[in-house]
């Protein structure tokens, strides 16, 4: 049910969200991280292209950059061995659709352990240690430390809050449905991914 859904996000989304009213302005660059592709999409000439969740980072971190000036660097590779990466997926939607400037990119990480330990490598031969991290917010939590346990200080940029309610009628959250189940399920890889790094880097 919705109901149970929206309050099981709740108890791993973070408090509040990172707006433009609030921005830290420390930060020396933006982080994206990769959410999948959208492949062999018969629209685009059956070519891959960015999914649905991915655009939604890249929006949000747009607007930061228009507010901040910071370079923005994507993070993502081909996790199944596809010839483009998820990051240059992602560039080219910044640069050749939305007209983006300064798109840095990691091209070889398929996990978020990886998008840390990559990224952070390349911003610290560039002087950058502070960041601010674009991700779903029920992601946030788990590439929050895996960033921080790579060396960079973290701003969380959240985005897409599924502990939201939406616009619908109060009894409607006690109905159920399917995107209830896929935020539920959602979830509860967050809480274990998020459990199985800890254990992985031996630190509690």
């Amino acid at each position: 049910m919705p109901a149970f859904s929206h309050y099981l996000s709740s108890l791993f989304e973070p408090d509040k969200a990172l707006t433009t009213d609030n921005i830290e302005k420390e930060a020396g660059a933006i982080v994206i991280l990769g959410c999948g592709r959208y492949a062999n999409a018969p629209e685009y000439g059956d070519q891959d292209t960015l999914s649905s969740c991915g655009l939604v980072r890249l929006r949000f971190a747009s607007l930061l950059q228009s507010k901040m000036d910071l370079p923005i660097f994507v993070s993502g590779g081909s996790v199944h061995g596809e010839a483009v990466s998820e990051a240059e997926l992602m560039q080219n939607v910044l640069v050749n659709e939305w007209g983006a400037e300064n798109v840095l990119l990691e091209k070889a990480s398929v996990n978020t352990i990886e998008n840390a330990d990559y990224t952070s490598a390349f911003l610290k031969k560039q002087n950058i240690n502070t960041i601010l991290l674009v991700t779903h917010a029920i992601h946030i939590k788990r590439a929050k430390y895996l960033f921080e346990r790579s060396g960079l200080k973290v701003i969380p940029a959240p985005t897409y809050f599924y502990s939201v309610p939406d616009s619908k009628k109060y009894f409607f959250n006690f109905i159920p449905s399917m995107s209830a189940l896929n935020i539920t399920t959602t979830v509860f890889y967050e809480m274990l991914g998020y459990l199985w790094v800890r254990i992985k880097t031996y630190e509690f």
